[in-house]
């Protein structure tokens, strides 16, 4: 754990906070905790007011200026610095920390303690950090695209498929929720849906499956790639965006060896680089690229 020092370097021990949400449950049914008003309306207070700043240390001795916040418990990545892959209890939403609540946290924190870097994490599926990555990507293919383009992005299985509706609003391509067995189409785009792996099977056709996750992903990127890598061949392009952990590294090394094209977003554009990393790391990408340059080059090598 993490305990504040004293200004004379003294270090004060930490109290353990409950294991569900670390204490940062909301009063519930007795209206609004005047404690926990919104920083947007507090005035800037002088740091000499708090005194000499608190760094946090942590029982290494290591002094820790980064906050990683949660913004819900309903992640799919299951990181193990922060909660187990299995048996942790979802809380009701009306007790998680309102974004006034986390702000208010957040600036004692820097004020306090030296903070002076905040991520807000809670999944892709959550917060869509990458949706922005996946519409300016289809938004630059044309109308008359010829190839199908079949898209995972990582989601919680009790999420709702809303993400072909999101993109179809900017995408000239048509954009589709398919079914069970349903054959892919040239021009369209294809979207997994929430708690099912998308596969490609040999009579050009979609099936789901509801398997094992793959690094707590299901729908998984790999997956998808292995699968259609194994139908199509050197026809494949397997495409890899922004996201938070390896997969896809597996499928786009086998797309490489099937005789595919393989393109990698450029990690200095991306969100969240560690998918793309990955990818870069197994020698098998064929062009590394940056966001904005993708749906140009897809356009380009594949329409033209």
């Amino acid at each position: 754990g993490l305990a504040p020092v004293d200004g004379d370097g003294g270090r004060r021990r930490a109290g353990r906070s409950p294991r569900r949400r670390w204490g940062c449950r909301r009063r519930r049914g007795r209206g609004p905790d005047p404690s926990l008003t919104p920083v947007a309306r507090l005035p800037s207070i002088p740091h000499t007011l708090w005194g000499v700043k608190r760094p946090l240390v942590d029982g290494f001795g290591r002094v820790h200026r980064d906050l990683r916040i949660s913004v819900t418990d309903r992640c799919n990545f299951r990181c193990s610095y922060c909660m187990p892959a299995e048996g942790l209890e979802w809380l009701p939403r009306e007790d998680l920390l309102t974004f006034e609540e986390i702000e208010r946290v957040a600036r004692v924190l820097v004020e306090r303690h030296g903070i002076d870097s905040i991520r807000l994490t809670g999944g892709e599926p959550t917060i869509r950090a990458n949706l922005p990555e996946l519409v300016g990507m289809l938004s630059a293919l044309p109308a008359d695209f010829p190839a199908a383009i079949l898209l995972v992005q990582h989601q919680h299985a009790s999420a709702e498929n809303r993400l072909p509706w999101l993109l179809a609003r900017y995408c000239q391509l048509p954009v589709i929720a398919p079914e069970d067995k349903e054959e892919i189409q040239p021009g369209c785009v294809y979207v997994a849906p929430p708690g099912y792996h998308m596969l490609v099977e040999e009579d050009g056709t979609l099936a789901f499956s509801a398997g094992r996750a793959v690094l707590f992903s299901r729908p998984s990127v790999d997956e998808l790639f292995l699968s259609a890598g194994a139908v199509y061949g050197k026809q494949l392009v397997g495409v890899i965006l922004t996201g938070a952990n390896e997969d896809g590294a597996k499928g786009i090394d086998y797309i490489h060896r099937r005789g595919g094209f393989t393109i990698a977003q450029s990690p200095v554009s991306a969100e969240a680089p560690a998918m793309p990393e990955a990818a870069i790391k197994t020698g098998a990408v064929s062009r590394v690229l940056d966001l904005e340059a993708i749906g140009p080059f897809l356009a380009e090598q594949v329409a033209g």
